[in-house]
C-alpha cells in the first residue's frame, strides 16, 4: 500500500475491505458507515487529508461534463468487468460507494437543506451542474447491487451480510442512506435489547417479531437519529429485521458479536437445606477463564469456577445491595445490586436463583434487605394467590427476610422496591392460561386465554381482536372479557400488524348427570375372595351395606376390604419417602417410568402413586435444589419410638425436611420426637 499522501484506488478499496469486511463479521450484518472520522482512522492521518485522498481517487475516474454515459460510467464498467472475472479481490468501486455514504452523513450540514443529498454529493465530487449528477441512478444502483452480490453470494456471508435496501420515496439515494441509519452505538445497545427480551442462546425468533419487540423497547432508549428513522419508516423494517436477526443468531448470552466485550450476569442463589446459604453464582460461559476478580459492594473479591459454576468467595450483604463487576475488558461478570431479589427455582444452579421479574403462575421466593422487608411483605401478602411463608435468610444474611410460596398472576400493581419486578412473560407476546384443548390454538368456550404484550409506550402497537383494536397499554389482556361464555367461533388476535394468532373456541358437549341420578358400580367378591363381577346400579342407595361401591371418584364399602390408600407424589422430585407415625415405618419410593401410552400421546404426568403397608403420616420429597419438603398425609400423633436401624433414617428425614403442607404444631411434635431419638440411634 502506498504512503497516506498518495493512496491509489486499489489502496483505498483494500483498506475499506480490511476495515469493514473481515472474518470477524462472518454471518453478521455489515453497515458500511462512512464519515470523516472513519476515513481518518482508516487513513491513519487527519480526517481532512483522508477525505481529500479518497475524493481524488474517485474524481480521476469520473466522466466529463456532458458525456452521454454520465459521470460514473467508467467506474461502473470496472465493476462489471470485476464481477465477470469472478469477483476476486477487493471490489474496485468501494471508494465511490464510500463517498456516496459520506454525502449522506453530511446531510443537514453546511449551507444546504437537511434533505438535500445531491448538493452534498456534487460538492464532494466537484460537479458544477445542478440537480442529480448524470448517470448517478443507473450506475450507482448497479454498483450497490454488485456490492450485495459480493457479500451475500460470492462470499456467502463469510465477511458479513449486506444491509443495503431500496427505499421508494428516496429512489436512488435510499441505498447510501440505508448505511447511515444504524450506527455502531446502536449496535452496542443490542446487548441491552437481548437482555430485555431475555433472549436465550440459540433461540430462534423470526425477524419480523424481533422488529416488533424492538419497536416496543426502543422509544425509551437513546438511539441515534438514524435508528429512530428505521423505526418510523416501515420500508426500512426489513433492514432492521436483518440486522436484529443476524445479531440474535450469534447471541451467546454474553455478547452479540465476536468483537464486543463479553458480559455474563451473576445471580443470587439461595439454598434452604440446612444450614442454608446465600451466594452469588453464574454458569461459566464457554471461553471464560476459571477465575476472575474485581469489585463488589465496594470491596475487592473474586469468583472461582467449581464444576462449571462461578462462585463468588465470601458472603457479604454489601455485595447484594451495591453490586459491581468482576473480570476485565474481555470477559466480565456483572451484578447490578438491589435491596430486593426475586428468586425462582433453577436446577442448573441447584437452588433458588434471582430473576429479573416474577413469572405469572410460578412459585417464587423473595430475598429482602431490612430497609425494604416490611413494604415488600405487605405487598406480597396482598397479592400472592397462596399464603406466603416468612423466615430469616441463612448465614450472614440473618438480618434479611426470606419470603416464600409467592405466586402472582399478572394483574398486580407492584410499588416501591418491587416496582420493576411486575409479573412478565419475558417481555414477549404470549397466550397464557384459559382452558386449552389438545388441538393447538383451541380453548373451551368460556375459557379464552390471556394475551401478554411487551410493555411499550408506542401508540401504534395495538392489540386487535378480529380487526377491532382493544388495547395498547396493558401488559395482560383478558380475551374472556371480550368474548361471550357461549362463544364457539374462531377469532384472530393481531398485535402491531406483525404477530397474528388464531384462537378457536370450542363448545363443550359433556353432559354431567344430576346428583340424584349419579351412576354407580358395585364390586363383588366370590366365596374364594376373588373379584367376580360388577354391575351398574340404578340407584346408588340400593347397594348392600357390605358391598364395595364406586360412584364417580368416591369409593365406599367395608373397611376390612381395603389396604392403605395411595399417596400422590410429584414426578419432578428426585427422590421420595413415606413415613408412618412409628419410628420404624419408612418406605423409600422409586418413581415409575412414564407409561408408554402417555409418551405416545405427548402427555405429561406430574404425579404418580405410591403405597405403604402402614398409615402414611408424612411424605418427604427431595428436589433438584437439594431441599427436602414434607407434606402431611394424615393427622396421627407420634407413635412408638425405638432406636434401631430404621429409626435413624426416620429421624434424619424429619429433622432435615421443611414442612410444606400440614399442621405446624403436629410437625413440631414429630420433630421433638425425632430429636429424642437422635442421640440414641446416632442419626
Amino acid at each position: 500500500m502506498g504512503s497516506t499522501t498518495s493512496w491509489t484506488r486499489e489502496d483505498w478499496c483494500r483498506a475499506l475491505e480490511g476495515r469493514f469486511f473481515t472474518e470477524r463479521s462472518a454471518g453478521l450484518p455489515v453497515l458500511f458507515f462512512i464519515d470523516e472520522e472513519v476515513l481518518g482512522d482508516i487513513f491513519s492521518g487527519e480526517a481532512d487529508d483522508a477525505v481529500d485522498s479518497v475524493l481524488e481517487t474517485v474524481r480521476r475516474r469520473l466522466g466529463l461534463p456532458g458525456n452521454h454515459n454520465g459521470y460514473f460510467h467508467r467506474i461502473e464498467r470496472e465493476g462489471r468487468r470485476w464481477k465477470l472475472d469472478g469477483g476476486v479481490g477487493s471490489p474496485p468501486f468501494l471508494d465511490l460507494l464510500a463517498v456516496c455514504v459520506l454525502a449522506a452523513t453530511r446531510m443537514g450540514t453546511g449551507n444546504y437543506a437537511p434533505n438535500n443529498y445531491y448538493a452534498q454529493l456534487r460538492s464532494l465530487l466537484g460537479i458544477a451542474e445542478p440537480g442529480t449528477p448524470s448517470g448517478f441512478g443507473d450506475s450507482l444502483d448497479y454498483l450497490w447491487s454488485v456490492y450485495s452480490w459480493w457479500l451475500d453470494e460470492r462470499l456467502g456471508g463469510s465477511r458479513g451480510i449486506s444491509t443495503v435496501i431500496e427505499n421508494a420515496p428516496f429512489t436512488h439515494i435510499g441505498r447510501p442512506l440505508s448505511q447511515t441509519l444504524f450506527l455502531g452505538s446502536d449496535v452496542r445497545r443490542l446487548d441491552d435489547f437481548f437482555h430485555w427480551i431475555q433472549l436465550d442462546p440459540d433461540e430462534a425468533v423470526d425477524e419480523d417479531v424481533l422488529v416488533l419487540y424492538f419497536r416496543a423497547w426502543a422509544p425509551e432508549e437513546s438511539l441515534s437519529a438514524g435508528a429512530n428513522r428505521l423505526l418510523e419508516d416501515e420500508q426500512f423494517w426489513p433492514t432492521l429485521g436483518r440486522i436484529l436477526g443476524a445479531y440474535a443468531h450469534h447471541w451467546d448470552g454474553t455478547r452479540f458479536d465476536r468483537t464486543s466485550t463479553r458480559a455474563a450476569a451473576l445471580r443470587v442463589v439461595v439454598r434452604l437445606r440446612r444450614p442454608g446459604s446465600v451466594s452469588l453464582q453464574a454458569l461459566q460461559p464457554d471461553g471464560y477463564p476459571d477465575r476472575v476478580a474485581g469489585q463488589l459492594g465496594g470491596a475487592t473479591c473474586s469468583a472461582a469456577v467449581d464444576d462449571g459454576v462461578f462462585v463468588v468467595g465470601g458472603s457479604d450483604p454489601r455485595y447484594l445491595l451495591r453490586g459491581g463487576m468482576l473480570g476485565d475488558e474481555t470477559c466480565r461478570l456483572t451484578f447490578p445490586g438491589s435491596e430486593v431479589h426475586v428468586l425462582q427455582l433453577d436446577e442448573e444452579l441447584g437452588g433458588w436463583a434471582s430473576v429479573s421479574a416474577f413469572v405469572p403462575g410460578e412459585r417464587h421466593f423473595v430475598l429482602a434487605a431490612p430497609s425494604a422487608a416490611d413494604q415488600v411483605r405487605q405487598q406480597l401478602e396482598r397479592w400472592s394467590t397462596e399464603p406466603i411463608t416468612a423466615q430469616r435468610a441463612p448465614g450472614t444474611f440473618a438480618a434479611w427476610s426470606l419470603y416464600g410460596d409467592i405466586v402472582l398472576q399478572g394483574d398486580e400493581v407492584l410499588e416501591g422496591a418491587l416496582a420493576g419486578r411486575r409479573p412478565t412473560l419475558k417481555h414477549r407476546f404470549a397466550l397464557r392460561g384459559g382452558l386449552p384443548l389438545a388441538l393447538a390454538g383451541s380453548y373451551l368456550s368460556g375459557g379464552a386465554p390471556d394475551v401478554w404484550l411487551p410493555p411499550t409506550t408506542e401508540d401504534t402497537l395495538w392489540l386487535a381482536l378480529d380487526g377491532r383494536q382493544i388495547s395498547n397499554r396493558a401488559d395482560k389482556v383478558r380475551l374472556a372479557d371480550h368474548l361471550s361464555k357461549d362463544d364457539a367461533a374462531s377469532h384472530v388476535v393481531d398485535y402491531g400488524g406483525v404477530i397474528t394468532r388464531t384462537v378457536r373456541m370450542v363448545e363443550s358437549h359433556l353432559v354431567i348427570p344430576p346428583a340424584h341420578a349419579q351412576p354407580g358400580h358395585v364390586i363383588e367378591r366370590d366365596k374364594g375372595g376373588q373379584l367376580s363381577a360388577h354391575r351398574v346400579l340404578a340407584r346408588i342407595e340400593d347397594a348392600n351395606d357390605t358391598a364395595i361401591v364406586v360412584a364417580g371418584p368416591d369409593v365406599g364399602g367395608a373397611d376390612d376390604r381395603w389396604g392403605e390408600a395411595p399417596v400422590l407424589l410429584r414426578r419432578h422430585a428426585e427422590q421420595a419417602w413415606l413415613l408412618g407415625r412409628h419410628s420404624g415405618e419408612l418406605v423409600s419410593v422409586t418413581k415409575p417410568a412414564m407409561p408408554a401410552w402417555m409418551v405416545e400421546q405427548g402427555l405429561t404426568g406430574h404425579l404418580y402413586e405410591a403405597w405403604a403397608e402402614f398409615p402414611v403420616q408424612y411424605s418427604v420429597e427431595r428436589w433438584p435444589s437439594g431441599e427436602l419438603k414434607a407434606r402431611a398425609r394424615a393427622s396421627l400423633p407420634p407413635g412408638d419410638l425405638a432406636a434401631d436401624d430404621d429409626a435413624s433414617d426416620w429421624v434424619r428425614l424429619l429433622l432435615a425436611a421443611e414442612l410444606a403442607e400440614g399442621d405446624p404444631e403436629l410437625w413440631d411434635d414429630y420433630q421433638a420426637a425425632a430429636e429424642l431419638l437422635q442421640s440414641e440411634c446416632g442419626a
